[in-house]
Protein backbone atom coordinates (compact mmCIF):
# COMPACT_ATOMS: atom_id res chain seq x y z
CA UNK A 1 0.00 0.00 0.00
CA UNK A 2 0.97 3.62 -0.42
CA UNK A 3 0.57 6.24 2.25
CA UNK A 4 0.96 9.90 1.24
CA UNK A 5 1.74 12.82 3.51
CA UNK A 6 2.81 16.43 3.10
CA UNK A 7 6.10 17.64 4.55
CA UNK A 8 7.40 21.17 5.01
CA UNK A 9 10.77 21.26 3.25
CA UNK A 10 11.92 24.64 4.53
CA UNK A 11 10.28 25.70 7.77
CA UNK A 12 9.19 29.14 8.87
CA UNK A 13 11.89 31.29 10.44
CA UNK A 14 10.18 34.66 10.66
CA UNK A 15 10.76 34.82 14.42
CA UNK A 16 14.46 35.51 13.79
CA UNK A 17 13.47 38.67 11.95
CA UNK A 18 11.52 39.96 14.96
CA UNK A 19 14.73 40.92 16.82
CA UNK A 20 17.51 43.39 16.15
CA UNK A 21 20.12 40.68 16.81
CA UNK A 22 19.94 36.93 17.42
CA UNK A 23 22.67 34.43 18.25
CA UNK A 24 22.52 30.75 19.13
CA UNK A 25 25.56 31.30 21.31
CA UNK A 26 25.24 31.72 25.04
CA UNK A 27 25.98 34.71 27.25
CA UNK A 28 28.11 37.42 25.63
CA UNK A 29 27.75 35.90 22.14
CA UNK A 30 26.55 39.33 20.95
CA UNK A 31 29.65 41.51 21.22
CA UNK A 32 29.62 45.29 20.83
CA UNK A 33 32.53 47.68 20.77
CA UNK A 34 33.30 51.09 19.36
CA UNK A 35 30.69 53.78 18.58
CA UNK A 36 27.83 51.37 18.10
CA UNK A 37 24.13 51.24 18.93
CA UNK A 38 21.72 48.33 19.25
CA UNK A 39 18.19 49.66 18.98
CA UNK A 40 16.21 48.50 20.86
CA UNK A 41 18.66 47.42 23.53
CA UNK A 42 16.12 45.28 25.36
CA UNK A 43 12.49 44.25 25.18
CA UNK A 44 10.28 42.61 22.61
CA UNK A 45 12.51 43.33 19.60
CA UNK A 46 15.81 43.55 21.45
CA UNK A 47 18.79 41.22 21.02
CA UNK A 48 18.42 37.54 22.00
CA UNK A 49 21.34 35.34 23.03
CA UNK A 50 21.01 31.55 23.24
CA UNK A 51 18.36 31.84 20.53
CA UNK A 52 16.44 28.61 20.11
CA UNK A 53 15.77 28.05 23.77
CA UNK A 54 12.48 29.95 23.70
CA UNK A 55 9.13 28.85 22.26
CA UNK A 56 8.97 29.06 18.48
CA UNK A 57 12.66 29.95 18.17
CA UNK A 58 13.59 27.66 15.30
CA UNK A 59 17.00 28.04 13.64
CA UNK A 60 17.31 27.13 9.94
CA UNK A 61 19.70 24.43 8.79
CA UNK A 62 21.96 24.76 5.79
CA UNK A 63 20.05 22.08 3.91
CA UNK A 64 16.69 23.75 4.55
CA UNK A 65 17.87 27.08 3.17
CA UNK A 66 19.69 25.40 0.30
CA UNK A 67 16.49 23.70 -0.84
CA UNK A 68 14.59 26.95 -0.50
CA UNK A 69 16.99 29.06 -2.58
CA UNK A 70 17.66 26.37 -5.17
CA UNK A 71 13.93 26.50 -5.79
CA UNK A 72 13.80 30.30 -6.06
CA UNK A 73 16.72 30.40 -8.52
CA UNK A 74 15.38 27.56 -10.69
CA UNK A 75 15.26 28.86 -14.26
CA UNK A 76 17.37 31.94 -13.44
CA UNK A 77 20.64 32.63 -15.32
CA UNK A 78 23.79 30.58 -14.74
CA UNK A 79 26.66 32.79 -13.59
CA UNK A 80 30.23 31.77 -14.39
CA UNK A 81 32.48 31.37 -11.35
CA UNK A 82 35.47 33.67 -11.01
CA UNK A 83 35.44 37.47 -11.16
CA UNK A 84 32.31 39.33 -12.21
CA UNK A 85 33.31 42.81 -13.45
CA UNK A 86 30.89 45.64 -14.21
CA UNK A 87 31.40 49.34 -14.94
CA UNK A 88 27.86 50.77 -15.21
CA UNK A 89 24.40 50.10 -13.79
CA UNK A 90 24.07 46.31 -13.94
CA UNK A 91 21.77 43.52 -12.80
CA UNK A 92 22.64 40.13 -11.39
CA UNK A 93 20.81 37.05 -10.12
CA UNK A 94 20.79 33.30 -10.56
CA UNK A 95 23.10 30.40 -9.76
CA UNK A 96 26.91 30.26 -9.59
CA UNK A 97 28.61 26.91 -9.03
CA UNK A 98 31.95 27.94 -7.56
CA UNK A 99 33.66 30.92 -6.01
CA UNK A 100 32.54 34.42 -7.01
CA UNK A 101 34.24 37.82 -6.72
CA UNK A 102 32.14 40.85 -7.73
CA UNK A 103 34.05 44.03 -8.56
CA UNK A 104 33.10 47.41 -10.01
CA UNK A 105 35.55 48.93 -12.49
CA UNK A 106 33.52 52.03 -13.39
CA UNK A 107 33.40 55.55 -12.00
CA UNK A 108 30.38 57.46 -10.78
CA UNK A 109 29.09 54.89 -8.26
CA UNK A 110 26.96 52.64 -10.49
CA UNK A 111 24.25 50.39 -9.04
CA UNK A 112 24.24 46.60 -8.97
CA UNK A 113 20.64 45.40 -8.63
CA UNK A 114 19.47 41.87 -7.91
CA UNK A 115 16.78 40.70 -10.34
CA UNK A 116 16.38 37.36 -8.55
CA UNK A 117 17.97 35.55 -5.63
CA UNK A 118 21.71 34.94 -6.06
CA UNK A 119 22.87 31.44 -5.08
CA UNK A 120 26.64 30.85 -4.90
CA UNK A 121 28.17 27.53 -3.85
CA UNK A 122 31.70 28.80 -3.08
CA UNK A 123 33.35 31.55 -1.08
CA UNK A 124 32.05 34.92 -2.22
CA UNK A 125 33.51 38.43 -2.11
CA UNK A 126 31.49 41.50 -3.09
CA UNK A 127 33.09 44.93 -3.39
CA UNK A 128 36.29 44.22 -1.50
CA UNK A 129 38.53 45.91 -4.08
CA UNK A 130 38.37 48.34 -7.03
CA UNK A 131 35.63 51.04 -7.26
CA UNK A 132 32.66 51.81 -5.02
CA UNK A 133 29.12 50.92 -6.07
CA UNK A 134 25.58 50.78 -4.74
CA UNK A 135 24.12 47.36 -3.98
CA UNK A 136 20.33 47.14 -4.21
CA UNK A 137 18.92 43.84 -3.00
CA UNK A 138 15.47 44.77 -4.36
CA UNK A 139 13.70 42.25 -2.15
CA UNK A 140 15.99 39.35 -3.07
CA UNK A 141 18.56 37.26 -1.22
CA UNK A 142 22.27 36.59 -1.62
CA UNK A 143 22.73 33.00 -0.40
CA UNK A 144 26.24 31.51 -0.12
CA UNK A 145 26.34 27.75 0.40
CA UNK A 146 30.00 27.70 1.47
CA UNK A 147 30.52 26.62 5.11
CA UNK A 148 33.88 28.41 5.47
CA UNK A 149 34.49 29.75 8.96
CA UNK A 150 37.27 30.04 11.48
CA UNK A 151 39.85 32.65 12.46
CA UNK A 152 39.79 35.29 9.70
CA UNK A 153 38.01 32.87 7.36
CA UNK A 154 34.73 33.83 5.74
CA UNK A 155 32.22 32.33 3.36
CA UNK A 156 31.00 35.81 2.42
CA UNK A 157 32.71 39.19 2.53
CA UNK A 158 30.75 42.36 1.78
CA UNK A 159 33.59 44.84 1.37
CA UNK A 160 34.21 48.52 1.90
CA UNK A 161 33.39 49.39 -1.73
CA UNK A 162 29.73 48.44 -1.24
CA UNK A 163 27.12 51.08 -0.42
CA UNK A 164 23.99 49.33 0.80
CA UNK A 165 21.43 51.83 -0.40
CA UNK A 166 17.71 52.26 -0.58
CA UNK A 167 15.17 55.03 -0.98
CA UNK A 168 11.57 55.46 0.07
CA UNK A 169 10.45 54.75 -3.50
CA UNK A 170 12.85 51.80 -3.89
CA UNK A 171 13.67 50.36 -0.46
CA UNK A 172 16.60 47.97 -0.13
CA UNK A 173 14.68 45.11 1.46
CA UNK A 174 16.39 41.74 1.25
CA UNK A 175 18.61 39.11 2.87
CA UNK A 176 22.34 38.41 2.97
CA UNK A 177 22.87 34.81 4.11
CA UNK A 178 25.85 32.46 4.24
CA UNK A 179 26.20 28.99 5.73
CA UNK A 180 29.67 29.95 6.98
CA UNK A 181 30.92 33.18 8.54
CA UNK A 182 30.15 36.65 7.19
CA UNK A 183 32.30 39.77 7.25
CA UNK A 184 30.15 42.82 6.59
CA UNK A 185 32.06 46.07 5.98
CA UNK A 186 29.96 48.33 3.75
CA UNK A 187 28.69 51.86 4.00
CA UNK A 188 25.05 51.89 5.07
CA UNK A 189 22.68 54.24 3.31
CA UNK A 190 19.42 52.37 3.78
CA UNK A 191 16.19 54.21 4.35
CA UNK A 192 14.39 53.51 7.66
CA UNK A 193 11.58 51.91 5.65
CA UNK A 194 13.99 49.21 4.45
CA UNK A 195 14.54 45.85 6.13
CA UNK A 196 17.66 43.72 5.61
CA UNK A 197 18.50 40.39 7.28
CA UNK A 198 22.16 39.35 7.68
CA UNK A 199 22.45 35.70 8.75
CA UNK A 200 25.35 33.29 9.25
CA UNK A 201 23.76 29.84 9.57
CA UNK A 202 26.71 27.94 11.04
CA UNK A 203 29.41 30.56 11.66
CA UNK A 204 29.68 34.06 13.05
CA UNK A 205 28.69 37.47 11.73
CA UNK A 206 31.03 40.47 11.93
CA UNK A 207 29.49 43.88 11.29
CA UNK A 208 32.10 46.60 10.82
CA UNK A 209 30.82 49.45 8.63
CA UNK A 210 33.49 51.88 7.50
CA UNK A 211 31.74 54.87 5.91
CA UNK A 212 30.01 58.00 7.22
CA UNK A 213 26.55 56.36 7.05
CA UNK A 214 26.52 53.67 9.72
CA UNK A 215 22.81 53.21 10.33
CA UNK A 216 21.56 49.78 9.37
CA UNK A 217 17.90 48.76 9.55
CA UNK A 218 16.96 45.13 10.02
CA UNK A 219 18.30 42.06 11.81
CA UNK A 220 21.80 40.70 12.36
CA UNK A 221 22.06 37.00 13.22
CA UNK A 222 24.91 34.55 13.74
CA UNK A 223 25.07 30.93 14.79
CA UNK A 224 27.86 31.24 17.33
CA UNK A 225 28.60 34.95 17.62
CA UNK A 226 27.77 38.45 16.43
CA UNK A 227 30.56 41.01 16.62
CA UNK A 228 29.34 44.58 16.07
CA UNK A 229 32.31 46.92 15.96
CA UNK A 230 30.71 50.09 14.63
CA UNK A 231 27.45 51.63 13.49
CA UNK A 232 23.85 51.80 14.55
CA UNK A 233 21.87 48.59 14.16
CA UNK A 234 18.17 49.44 14.29
CA UNK A 235 15.33 46.95 14.14
CA UNK A 236 12.54 47.78 11.73
CA UNK A 237 9.37 45.80 11.17
CA UNK A 238 9.67 43.32 8.27
CA UNK A 239 5.92 42.62 8.22
CA UNK A 240 4.58 42.99 4.71
CA UNK A 241 8.04 43.22 3.15
CA UNK A 242 8.49 41.29 -0.06
CA UNK A 243 11.69 39.55 1.07
CA UNK A 244 12.80 36.11 -0.04
CA UNK A 245 13.03 34.21 3.23
CA UNK A 246 11.13 31.13 4.43
CA UNK A 247 7.82 32.23 5.89
CA UNK A 248 7.52 35.52 3.99
CA UNK A 249 6.02 36.25 0.58
CA UNK A 250 7.93 33.55 -1.30
CA UNK A 251 6.63 31.24 1.41
CA UNK A 252 7.16 27.62 2.17
CA UNK A 253 7.62 24.92 -0.40
CA UNK A 254 5.59 21.84 0.32
CA UNK A 255 6.34 18.37 -0.98
CA UNK A 256 4.23 15.22 -1.11
CA UNK A 257 6.14 12.24 0.20
CA UNK A 258 5.05 8.65 -0.39
CA UNK A 259 5.77 5.83 2.03
CA UNK A 260 5.29 2.30 0.76
CA UNK A 261 4.46 -0.36 3.32
CA UNK A 262 3.34 -3.96 3.18
CA UNK A 263 0.35 -5.49 4.93
CA UNK A 264 0.78 -9.12 5.97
Amino acid sequence: RLKSFVVDTTGDFRKITEHVATSRGGEDSILTSGPQVLDPETGEHGPVENYGAGPGENWPTASQLSRFYLKTTQGAPQISPGTFYFNSDTTIGGYCDGELDIQCTGNGTPTLTLTSDLYVTGDTTIGDTNQSFILNLAGHTIFVESPTNGVQKYALVIGTKVILAGTISAPCDGCIIAVGSIKFLPTFNTDPTSYVLILSVEGKTEVRPTGPHNDFYGTVAGNSEIDINNGGIHWTDPTGKNISFPGFVVGKFWAISVWRYNVY
